[in-house]
């Protein structure tokens, strides 16, 4: 069953007041040659009384202004021009052709007919039939045209009354104001303003309209003001024809101190009163929500962050998150706060983290608070290196035992480094004790305590040769490694588990020295990690052409602390683990991880395979297989997805996403895009599956080049980088 959902972001996304930078698209390549000015005045014959007239071309510099013309009329008495015939003028900002000119020398400023105009910075160009120019200030066109096309291949023009330009501030107003399309006109506007250059300035951004089974017609029209230098704000009001009014912003600032971003989204009285057959339970309800991200720099070893999020319903995120572009909404937002201290010897962090929860006995539990230091001592003594840690850490919970454990933490290790080996032993004594509180039974310890050492040598070599194929010479290594871990047992059954989960098993995790996540539990361990690595490296490049690991663990005791969902603790040894990147031709690379069972058939648990080509001009394409296997189900999927220029212009994007256990199409997408030197645009049909539904999106967009860009939380919404591993399938 098809839902469709047509998304139109970003449509006749010129159009508005812009106040973005503007595009960096494909600059239009002019013929017309604005370079060879002469110099200096030639060629004037004095008629009477300081007036001098010029018989043929003439040039003349004054003040960085440069005028051309075939006869030229000047006035020493008045330091008037009057240029006729092919007149030119030009400064830093500007260059102007028409047909006469009168200029006064005095201020640099004069008017000019029928002229054709160039901005500089921004490759602006146009036509007017009359123009006022003062200098590096301002030019006032009449009855003008705006575009950043070439004049050969006109794609969209502005179409104004009077088009003012304040160079100063980088700012264009447009008066009276008809927006073409080729040959047809789109718009009209009573006032438009713009930017001259890539700085931000206030005004409308360009209107957002899309269309979903829930949210019906979706129009949106964001206000960007750039309140001060590194302070903005954009307000976007909208309508959706199921839901009602809405309105969301979102304001960020930036100092040399602190940089942060409040997000606000208010929907007033959802009006959606069914879902299906079922009457929605926020129907009529105002539906909200609020985030605030904060980076504060103290000083320079003193650091502050705050987060805090909130949401009206714990399906707010389902209902509104795809259609207005903000992430991160969890089904338990957090509202943290964190200090920082970065000394030479020692670190200190004090953080206080809190969810907002809807009544549910399994959410997180709360830190109030978290205190931890880590440091180490600032000189050895007989070549060992000295370190400790302490946490404090106070959890709360509403409906599960609650309570406060504090772990100290201290180790000494001797590490020795030579050219060809390593080898660092390392000891650490752990002592973590609790004061449980809550509905506790009363024949267990409140008050539990556990303390253990931890033992280990990490040991490694390092081998080269040169290794010559065909005509290049690479430098091949051998890096065996060896990782002893001793940690005696310790009956941790009588303790709670506030944090401790276990670790997914991979190379890197091979040389932890816990095999769970969390403090709560630390894993008994009598275990040998080996692993072997080599690496080519092409000697005159210096670029690594090929890396390959090898590794497992070796266990010489079963294992015995365990949390109640995990098993596997009696085999002797661990999964095989392979890892591989490789240049295997100059466009293509692979890269593979792979993680098997050597004693059942040989036959991989978990396995992703990518093999990616990347070409000139933005060829690009990625095969990618991925297999997850355990007792219960075993999972596999293939992706590949592509994006293919048909010159420097268009270009077809496509990904197709499969379970090849199902045999089910997940996602397909498949679009065309348009990038040119003055607009871009591009059509993308997506189908996936949505609550074992499929679903149509059809997302457009379109970008003049000159007028500015659509917001961010806009070109978020679209997520068509998504379908193309690796590259932006949608480069607007």
């Amino acid at each position: 069953m098809y839902k469709p959902m047509v998304s139109s972001a970003a449509l006749l996304s010129c159009f508005g007041i812009m106040a973005l930078a503007q595009s960096e698209f494909q600059h239009c390549d002019e013929p017309y040659d604005i370079v060879n000015f002469l110099p200096y005045m030639r060629n004037l014959e004095n008629i009477k009384d300081g007036v001098s007239v010029s018989p043929s071309d003439i040039g003349m510099r004054h003040t960085g202004q440069q005028i051309e013309s075939r006869r030229t009329i000047y006035d020493r008495n008045s330091n008037n021009i009057l240029a006729q015939g092919d007149v030119i003028v030009q400064n830093s900002d500007i260059i102007l052709s028409a047909d006469q000119s009168e200029w006064s020398l005095i201020g640099n400023k004069g008017s000019m007919i029928n002229v054709i105009y160039w901005l500089k910075e921004t490759y602006v160009r146009g036509e007017a039939l009359h123009v006022h120019h003062e200098d590096k200030i301002r030019t006032e066109l009449v009855e003008a045209t705006y575009t950043t096309c070439a004049s050969r291949n006109v794609s969209w023009l502005l179409q104004a009354s009077k088009i003012i330009l304040y160079h100063e501030a980088a700012i264009g107003h447009a008066i009276d104001t008809l927006a073409w399309i080729g040959s047809i006109p789109i718009f009209y506007f009573p006032f438009l303003s713009f930017s001259l250059n890539n700085k931000r300035k206030s005004g409308l951004l360009a209107p957002l309209m899309g269309y979903g089974n829930k949210m019906g017609l979706n129009v949106r029209i964001p206000y960007y003001w750039n309140i001060a230098s590194g302070i903005d704000v954009t307000f976007t009001p909208g309508y959706m024809s199921n839901r009602g009014l809405m309105l969301v912003s979102e304001f960020r600032y930036l100092s040399t101190s602190s940089k942060g971003q409040v997000d606000i989204a208010f929907f007033d009285r959802d009006d959606l009163k069914k879902e299906g057959d079922l009457i929605d339970k926020y129907y009529y309800k105002d539906r909200k929500y609020f985030f605030w991200h904060n980076h504060t720099n103290l000083s320079s070893r003193w650091i502050v962050n705050f987060d805090y999020k909130y949401i009206f319903d714990n399906e707010y995120s389902e209902s509104f998150d795809s259609y207005l572009g903000i992430d991160g909404i969890s089904t338990y937002p957090n509202r943290n706060i964190d200090v920082n201290y970065r000394g030479d010897h020692w670190n200190f962090t004090g953080a206080l983290k809190v969810f907002q929860t809807f009544m549910d006995s399994n959410e997180p539990y709360r830190l109030l608070p978290e205190l931890k230091l880590i440091g180490s001592l600032p000189y050895k003594v007989l070549g060992m290196i000295y370190g400790f840690s302490a946490e404090y850490i106070n959890f709360d919970h509403r409906y599960q035992i609650f309570g406060q454990r504090i772990e100290l933490r201290f180790f000494v290790n001797l590490p020795w480094r030579s050219s060809i080996a390593f080898i660092t032993p390392r000891v650490e004594f752990n002592h973590t004790s609790y004061n449980i509180q809550g509905d506790i039974v009363s024949d267990i310890d409140n008050t539990p305590a556990r303390a253990l050492s931890i033992a280990s040598v990490d040991s490694g070599l390092f081998f080269e040769r040169v290794l010559s194929i065909g005509k290049i010479k690479f430098m091949q290594t051998l890096e065996p490694r060896i990782f002893y871990l001793h940690i005696r047992h310790n009956d941790q059954d009588a303790l709670p588990n506030f944090d401790a989960s276990i670790r997914t098993f991979n190379m890197e995790h091979s040389f932890f020295y816990n095999r769970f996540l969390g403090s709560d539990r630390i894993g008994d361990a009598n275990q040998l990690s080996l692993s072997i690595k080599s690496r080519l490296v092409n000697q005159q490049t210096g670029y690594e052409n090929l890396r390959a690991t090898l590794g497992s663990i070796i266990y010489f005791s079963d294992r015995k602390v365990t949390l109640q969902y995990t098993d596997n603790t009696a085999r002797l040894d661990s999964d095989m683990a392979f890892k591989i990147t490789a240049s295997i031709a100059k466009k293509w690379k692979l890269f593979s991880e792979i993680q098997w069972n050597p004693h059942v058939n040989y036959s991989s648990n978990i396995s992703a395979i990518i093999l990616r080509y990347d070409g000139n001009n933005g060829r690009l394409l990625n095969i990618v297989h991925r297999h997850r296997r355990d007792k219960i189900q075993s999972s596999q999927q293939i992706n590949v997805s592509a994006r293919m220029p048909f010159n420097k212009e268009w270009s077809v994007v496509g990904s197709w996403h499969r379970s090849l256990d199902s045999f089910r199409t997940l996602e397909s997408l498949a679009g065309v895009t348009y990038e040119g030197c003055c607009w871009a645009t591009g059509i993308v049909i997506k189908d996936y599956v949505n609550n074992d539904n499929h679903s149509l999106a059809i997302f457009f967009q379109i970008k003049l080049g000159g007028l500015g860009n659509s917001s961010r939380k806009a070109t978020a919404q679209l997520k068509l980088e998504r379908g193309i591993f690796g590259q932006d399938a949608f480069k607007l």
